[in-house]
């Protein structure tokens, strides 16, 4: 049946009533990216498992919107769930309104060059941000050509992602990067200060060290009120890795706690970390935020019971048989994703800079950052050379709350 209020026709529809077209349907849904979940119902003392398409369509000017109604949270009960879902109604329609109802989209640039995640390992996010934003690549190299050019460029984009950068940034490159952030220009860093991977681990000894990956951007970040530590949290709330063990067909394949991957909560003190799922970091490092003029929201923490190690240091596979001791952790809480706020001024003011452009700023207009210390938090998994969704991890089936909380930060 339909409902019509003020030009907007809401059609209700149950597709599996008729059972001669149940799987005809299921089939038609699961085309559209409409994936069901499965229910158990009790009716008259029997239990029984039916599929539930928790999903709205959303439909303007002959382009149609996803939108899901269903709301995960990891370890809730069902009627948290149902309650968690009833309360992201309202953001869930809305966000649909909005993606409908864009005309012209903002512009955002992905940083190239120095040493930045693949492609591939960002496809899941770009392609879902594509719905509000146009996308483009900007490569750091041209900078040492033609400074001047590269930054008049870069100032056609509204925001910049800098995704887990792995080679030191020029000097050059961080002022033309602080005048694009004097400009207006916003920017969401992923940074991981630390070179620990957990694949390295999967050699004869079981162990890898790791060691300060050096970024050369301290100086720009700390003038801007944050600190990126050199350190890797170690959490008490920890998400587990899949180990192997045995050989061939007698593998078996066991999660196991890392307390490197600690299992983050939000703070529920923003719009952009309200109502989400918990999220997975991977060898994150702590920010720390230093007083000064600008507006600082810490958005993601750790949890009471963690610690921060030094680095360098050896990681080893013996953690996961290690009984922590828990008199060593706390009092935690600390800073892991930070936004800033404020009329930017440059971090070259009053200071040498590396080159001259013709028009140099002090400076500049209210504008907003975000520092996040995992770059992996952007990265999604791979399944036979094919990106899977953002925040699935597929070893442990488990589905984290990044992809939300990410495009909540771009919003």
């Amino acid at each position: 049946f339909a409902e019509e209020n003020s030009g907007l026709v809401i059609n209700y529809v149950n597709p599996l009533e008729e059972e001669s077209q149940v799987e005809a349907t299921i089939a038609q849904l699961q085309s559209l990216g409409l994936n069901p979940v499965n229910i158990t119902v009790e009716n008259t003392g029997k239990t029984t498992k039916e599929l539930l398409f928790p999903w709205a369509l959303v439909s303007h000017n002959e382009r149609t919107v996803k939108v899901p109604l269903l709301k995960n949270k990891l370890g809730a009960t069902t009627e948290d769930r149902v309650n968690n879902s009833v309360q992201n109604l309202e953001y869930a329609f809305s966000d649909a309104f909005y993606k409908l109802g864009i005309t012209e989209k903002k512009q955002i640039a992905i940083l190239k060059g120095n040493g930045q995640l693949p492609d591939p390992y960002l496809a899941d996010f770009l392609t879902t941000i594509q719905d509000y934003y146009n996308i483009g690549a900007i490569t750091l190299d041209s900078v040492a050509s033609n400074p001047g050019g590269t930054l008049e460029t870069l100032k056609e984009y509204d925001l910049a992602i800098i995704a887990k950068p792995t080679e030191a940034f020029s000097d050059a490159e961080k002022y033309i990067l602080d005048q694009y952030m004097v400009s207006g220009g916003a920017s969401i860093w992923l940074v991981d200060p630390v070179v620990a991977e957990l694949d390295s681990l999967f050699n004869e000894e079981g162990k890898s060290l790791a060691y300060i990956r050096d970024l050369n951007i301290n100086d720009l970040l700390f003038r801007y009120g944050i600190r990126v530590n050199p350190n890797l949290v170690n959490d008490l709330y920890f998400t587990q890795v899949v180990l192997a063990s045995g050989e061939g067909n007698n593998a078996q394949y066991n999660p196991v706690p890392w307390f490197y991957h600690p299992m983050v909560f939000s703070r529920e003190n923003h719009p952009i970390n309200s109502n989400i799922e918990a999220l997975r970091m991977q060898f994150a490092s702590v920010l720390d935020t230093l007083p000064n003029a600008y507006k600082k929201t810490i958005l993601l923490q750790s949890s009471p019971l963690s610690k921060a190690d030094g680095i360098p240091r050896t990681i080893s596979l013996d953690m996961i048989t290690t009984e922590p001791d828990r008199a060593n952790y706390g009092p935690g809480e600390m800073p892991l994703a930070v936004l800033v706020e404020g009329e930017f001024r440059s971090a070259y003011a009053n200071r040498i800079r590396p080159l001259e452009l013709s028009q140099h700023l002090d400076q500049g207009p209210e504008n907003k950052m975000i520092v996040i210390g995992d770059g992996d938090l952007i990265r999604n998994q791979m399944r036979n050379g094919r990106p899977l969704d953002l925040g699935y991890d597929k070893w442990t089936n488990n589905l984290y709350g990044t992809k939300e909380f990410l495009i909540n930060c771009l919003n």
